[in-house]
């Protein structure tokens, strides 16, 4: 049994393959079906988090090296995509390191915004989605609750968080860089999701009061646009706002782009030389990279917004030690719980094989007595032998245990079988059921 990671990231690979790679919300569940599924698969358990910035599947597997393979595959054939247009750019770890990297991602301090909260709620969602799946057994389930416990130890216990700047605050940085001043600047906000509402709040900060929001349902922004204050149009009028706009950022859960080199052309055309400046914060991308084509128009997507994004991360770059430690301090603990679950099938063969001896012996004893034994000297007998087989494996079972944690529970459960006759180590498939 190997818990093992495959996936791509902020880090690993650039937008324009992340996208092609991520999974829709609707998608995950079927996915993650698709991929456990059959037991000639050798895979045992997954789950699966895809973000604007990260697509990574963890997963329980009977070999490492064979279940990463195959994850590869499901990867390639889920997405249509050739395992060559990607492969260089995945990120694959085994057991201990997998964990580290989930439990990194947990605290943070693997985002692309240093301490950003979102994080935590996209790997409960994911977590959630396993469940209703049912991909995520019991090895998985206490993986993710710990990377979970990781996530708020951080933001309880650092100030990682501290100042956090999210995506949509380093589109924002980004503008204050070009625009000293947002006065008289018509901004255009395309969506209405978490990323686009704190966009318009950072706005709205800086003097950026002439905000139009385009949604696709007019009555999901309703009650945002009479709190901050904004004009409000139908997708329907995207071209017509285009046109009136000079700061657009875009953030939808649009599966394609909606704002087209058709659609800028034609909106710069008429503008009198002014130029139009794009902000594409959403993955998928909500607008066509060939945008960057037109005259007068300057498009940046959400891997360019790297420079604002460091600049905040040096700020907080103190806290790193400190969350360190508490990934570290987690990881033992984990390691332990999951290192002791290569005894328990020794543990359970142990107290099996002694009572099957007790049992034996007892019949053997009590045909001897005949009829000389009551009902309640039996029972005497019984508890007796019972008493001593448990005060009998109580030291080694808990020395057992000791050991499992410390990383020696291959040689001891090795010894154990061999020393009381027991079986082999159980496949993969058997541990997940002790782990239950």
């Amino acid at each position: 049994m190997d818990i093992v990671l495959v996936g791509l990231n902020h880090e690993t690979a650039c937008v324009k393959l992340r996208e092609k790679l991520g999974f829709p919300e609707h998608c995950v569940r079927n996915a993650l079906k698709a991929l456990v599924a059959g037991p000639g698969q050798g895979i045992a358990e997954a789950v699966l988090i895809s973000t604007c910035n990260r697509v990574e599947i963890y997963a329980v597997v009977e070999n490492g090296d064979t279940g990463i393979a195959r994850i590869q595959e499901f990867l390639s054939k889920f997405h249509s995509v050739a395992l060559s247009e990607f492969e260089s750019h995945l990120l694959t770890k085994s057991n201990i390191d997998a964990i580290h990297h989930l439990f990194s991602v947990a605290s943070s301090i693997k985002s692309m915004v240093l301490g950003e909260n979102q994080i935590q709620g996209q790997i409960k969602q994911a977590f959630e989605l396993a469940k209703d799946a049912g991909s995520a057994g019991p090895i998985l389930t206490t993986l993710f609750q710990n990377a979970l416990t990781v996530g708020k130890r951080v933001r309880n216990e650092t100030a990682i968080n501290q100042h956090s700047l999210s995506i949509s605050h380093a589109a924002v940085s980004m503008l204050r860089q070009k625009y000293t001043d947002l006065t008289g600047k018509r901004i255009l906000v395309v969506g209405n999701g978490k990323m686009g509402v704190l966009a318009i709040r950072a706005l709205q900060k800086i003097g950026g009061t002439d905000v139009t929001i385009v949604n696709r349902t007019m009555e999901n922004v309703i009650e945002i646009a009479e709190e901050l204050n904004l004009e409000v149009r139908g997708l329907d009028l995207l071209a017509s706002c285009l046109a009136e706009a000079d700061i657009v950022i875009s953030s939808t859960g649009a599966p394609h782009p909606i704002i087209t080199k058709e659609m800028v052309a034609e909106a710069t055309s008429a503008r009198d030389g002014r130029r139009l400046l794009l902000i594409d914060i959403a993955v998928p991308r909500d607008i066509e990279e060939s945008v960057a084509e037109v005259d007068n128009a300057e498009l940046h997507n959400i891997d360019q917004l790297q420079g604002a994004i460091n600049a905040n991360r040096d700020k907080r770059a103190n806290e790193l030690r400190k969350v360190e430690e508490i990934v570290a301090a987690e990881l033992k603990k984990f390691m332990a719980w999951l290192h002791t679950l290569q005894v328990k099938p020794v543990i359970k063969g142990l107290r099996s094989r002694a009572e099957q001896i007790r049992d034996l012996e007892m019949q053997r004893a009590l045909r001897r007595f005949g009829d000389d034994l009551s009902e309640s000297d039996t029972k005497i007998v019984q508890e007796l032998t019972t008493r001593i087989i448990n005060k009998m494996l109580h030291e080694p079972i808990i020395k057992l245990r000791e050991e499992a944690a410390q990383g020696n529970g291959v040689g001891y459960t090795a010894a154990i079988n061999d020393l009381f006759g027991l079986e082999e180590q159980p496949a993969a498939g058997q541990l997940l059921a002790e782990a239950k």
